[in-house]
């Protein structure tokens, strides 16, 4: 038997080119398909939360400029802030404008001016909206004191701090996208135990688990896409769970119309694995590494192998339609097992043996 296992890149080329191919699935262990399973939801993590960290880092690095550049010089102690320039610094924003005004009463002149506005004075800053005002006092900055040269200084440990709270949340986004697909995967075993049922493949749960496993790969690599991209698409889940449903069945029907054709129908190759099947048969002890569909010839001894054809020699110019064996075995419930090649012989009611009188 080819115990030879596929190797992580194959899995997932094969998991979506081919329904043909899932049958090495099989032959995988429930670790590995689970360590598939880790690594791509790894790879949906970082495409989900790449473009939040990339963003985040090029503030991060025009602040600098910005700051010198666009930031008035400022002093901020015990709570108080003093800002240097003429009133009101205006910093405008087609959606958000940034407005700064440290002398009494700005609060009282320039709220009512906007529907929208970030308000900075001397004690507080001002978050409104059209539903909503919220305030932060400078006060929580007690003891602090910051100015604008000291800031811009501040700004490298600033970055180090955003990169390990960066790392930190893209660490809990993956243990969050890992336990949802997980759960994404039980869901999508129903649909296989369904196919299973209907198809009566009298596959194990285990084998259903790892069909079901691989089938996401394309349905979550589109998903994650289009969650990126800036578009709305209504009824994903369905639409997950639908092209998913589509491998699934592919892989089964496959899979039973292997096992029809080698003429086993849910009976005994080990080929797919010791518990791929449901029931009493024993499928570990059989070979389809070299089995050729159809009517085959045997190829060596055995002392347990309950393939039809096992230790069979070719066909010579028989009527029988299956092979009869010439090798040696210990078990006979072989086809053929110990047999002598019959050579030109036909069935012919009509015929006597000539050398019955004899």
């Amino acid at each position: 038997m080819n115990n030879k296992k596929t190797n992580i890149f194959k899995c997932f080329i094969y998991s979506i080119t081919s329904f043909d191919n899932y049958k090495l699935f099989l032959r995988e262990s429930t670790g590995k398909a689970i360590g598939y399973l880790v690594l791509l939801s790894l790879l949906i993590s970082i495409a989900i939360f790449a473009p939040f960290f990339s963003i985040a880092n090029e503030v991060a690095n025009a602040a600098p400029n910005f700051i010198d550049e666009v930031i008035p010089d400022f002093n901020l102690v015990d709570g108080q802030l003093e800002v240097y320039g003429d009133m009101p610094i205006v910093m405008d924003s087609s959606d958000l404008p940034v407005v700064i005004d440290t002398t009494p009463g700005a609060e009282d002149r320039l709220l009512y001016q906007y529907d929208s506005i970030i308000l900075i004075t001397q004690d507080k800053m001002i978050l409104k909206n059209y539903t909503e005002r919220q305030e932060y006092p400078h006060s929580a900055y007690t003891g602090l004191e910051l100015t604008k040269d000291s800031l811009i200084e501040a700004l490298p440990i600033i970055k180090t701090y955003m990169t390990v709270a960066f790392i930190f949340i893209g660490i809990l986004v993956y243990i969050f996208v890992l336990i949802v697909k997980f759960i994404t995967v039980f869901i999508a075993s129903i649909i296989g135990l369904i196919v299973n049922s209907s198809l009566k493949t009298n596959l194990s749960y285990k084998s259903i688990f790892k069909i079901s496993l691989f089938a996401m790969t394309l349905p979550l690599i589109v998903c994650t896409i289009l969650d990126v991209l800036p578009v709305n698409i209504p009824f994903m889940p369905v639409l997950f769970y639908a092209g998913t449903g589509v491998y699934i069945y592919g892989a089964i029907r496959s899979i039973k119309r292997e096992l029809t054709l080698a003429g086993a129908d849910n009976g005994g190759y080990g080929y797919y694995g010791n518990d791929t099947f449901n029931g009493n048969i024993n499928y570990g002890n059989s070979n389809l590494g070299n089995y050729n569909y159809g009517n085959p010839t045997g190829t060596g001894d055995t002392t347990d192998n309950n393939a039809p054809g096992a230790n069979s020699a070719p066909l010579e110019d028989n009527d029988y339609g299956n092979p009869t064996g010439t090798g040696n075995t210990t078990d006979n419930n072989d086809l053929g097992a110990n047999n002598a090649p019959l050579e030109d012989n036909s069935l012919n009611e009509n015929d006597d043996s000539n050398d019955r009188t004899e």
